[in-house]
């Protein structure tokens, strides 16, 4: 006898933000061999690594944490510098421990910086929230990565009638680099997530939402991109854009 499921789908056919949802896909992640050490918190995994270690700024430990997060989210830090460098700027900052426990999206931003000529937000904001998600047990910060951002245009304009594609194309891999971009970024998210629930009735968490949202529109870059232009494009139609005015 076969077995299967079907995810909840919103009224132009996109992923919905429900438990479900939520549900299937965390499920799917824990027996997928690609991802589940990583989300079980494998022996010799970042989540392992944090959870044995702590918010720590030994050279040693974080240098273990920061090599086990980029293998496994494949931020692409430099070799060999990439690492170092990053180890050291975390290592030097005042009250690691309490920054991230207030969510300081600042953090973000300067461990972002640690490399010359490069910005490495997507490795910063996986280590600012898998620390405080793992150790502090605090969902104060979100992941930024390619697929999310390439997401995020759909789910800004279905929940909140805000528009966030140039184009084709989603407008935060440069609006992330702007003055206070993550924290703009972060606060999307958590407006689209209070949105969601005033639709579904489910209030799902930041983590939640990064690990569906992902899991969902990881495959083919070409494909995604077309489909969430073509998405909005279709919800423009219905629901003209209207500019904020201040």
């Amino acid at each position: 006898m076969a077995y299967g499921f079907t995810l909840d789908m919103d009224r132009n056919g996109m992923l919905s933000l429900t438990e479900k949802n939520v549900q299937l896909i965390g499920s799917i992640l824990l027996i997928d061999s690609n991802y589940k050490d990583s989300f079980i918190g494998a022996d010799g995994s970042a989540q392992q690594l944090f959870k044995t270690y702590g918010i720590t700024q030994k050279l040693q430990e974080l240098t273990k944490i920061i090599e086990a997060l980029d293998k496994e989210n494949s931020t692409h830090l430099p070799v060999g510098d990439g690492i170092r460098l990053t180890v050291n700027t975390i290592c030097k900052k005042d009250d690691l421990e309490g920054r991230l426990k207030n969510g300081d999206a600042d953090l973000v931003d300067e461990i972002a910086k640690a490399v010359p000529g490069r910005y490495n937000v997507s490795f910063a904001s996986k280590y600012c929230t898998f620390a405080s998600r793992y150790v502090l047990k605090e969902d104060n910060y979100v992941i930024y990565d390619s697929v999310i951002a390439d997401a995020i245009p759909y789910y800004a304009y279905y929940y909140l009638n805000e528009n966030y594609l140039r184009r084709t194309r989603s407008m935060w891999p440069e609006l992330i680099k702007s003055q206070n971009g993550y924290d703009d970024y972060r606060k999307l998210i958590k407006r689209i997530i209070v949105a969601a629930k005033e639709d579904t009735g489910y209030g799902m968490s930041a983590a939640e939402f990064d690990s569906a949202i992902w899991y969902y529109y990881k495959g083919n870059e070409k494909a995604r991109v077309n489909l969430i232009a073509d998405k909005v494009k279709e919800l423009k139609r219905k629901v003209p854009y209207e500019p904020k005015r201040n």
